[in-house]
């Protein structure tokens, strides 16, 4: 019978296989969704536009909820607090959540705000289009700004703050019903 050699090393080296096992799995989990990009140009009447492309690919096995923020600090906060800051936080006279709960199986045709009222849920490998129209040369950084608004939520992110807003009744029916969503530049304020 062989001998097996155990591989003995000290509690500083396993720390940092861990420590490192850990910061790959967390990066894996964490782009739960591909954005891909791409740039068009097109002139009506001698100016010069370009729809630029951000296509967001669903890699997961579980949904994800997508929103915008125009306050692009929040990205520093806990999931959970983003959730609370756009779907239950009042503005104007509701919440999001409340709109979602007591009208969302009877409002038809709702229009949605962009930072207010705009959700999408994309299901599993299925991909997301934001088409964004602008004037050239006014489309600097546009995409590194659209990309810092971009929030996304998953059940499982939720399920660790210990709040599911997937379990809300009505969240599906308001979600953004179509994959393309075309924004104004100018709606940016960049």
């Amino acid at each position: 019978m062989k001998k097996v050699k155990i591989w003995k090393k000290s509690g500083m080296e396993i720390g940092s296989w861990i420590f490192c096992l850990l910061f790959v799995l967390i990066s894996v989990s964490s782009s739960a969704q591909k954005i891909n990009e791409a740039r068009y140009t097109y002139y009506i009447s001698d100016v010069e536009y370009e729809i630029i492309q951000l296509n967001i690919h669903n890699d997961t096995r579980e949904k994800i909820l997508l929103w915008f923020e125009k306050d692009t600090t929040i990205q520093k906060k806990s999931i959970g607090d983003k959730v609370r800051n756009y779907f239950f936080s009042v503005k104007s006279d509701f919440s999001l959540v409340r709109v979602i709960t007591e009208y969302g199986s009877t409002l038809i045709g709702f229009e949605t705000d962009l930072f207010f009222t705009f959700y999408k849920i994309i299901e599993p490998q299925k991909s997301f289009l934001i088409q964004v129209i602008c004037k050239i040369p006014n489309n600097r950084d546009i995409v590194k700004s659209l990309k810092k608004m971009i929030i996304t939520a998953t059940p499982m992110q939720m399920e660790k703050e210990r709040m599911n807003i997937f379990e809300i009744a009505g969240l599906e029916q308001l979600s953004f019903r179509f994959n393309t969503l075309v924004i104004d530049g100018q709606t940016l304020h960049l």
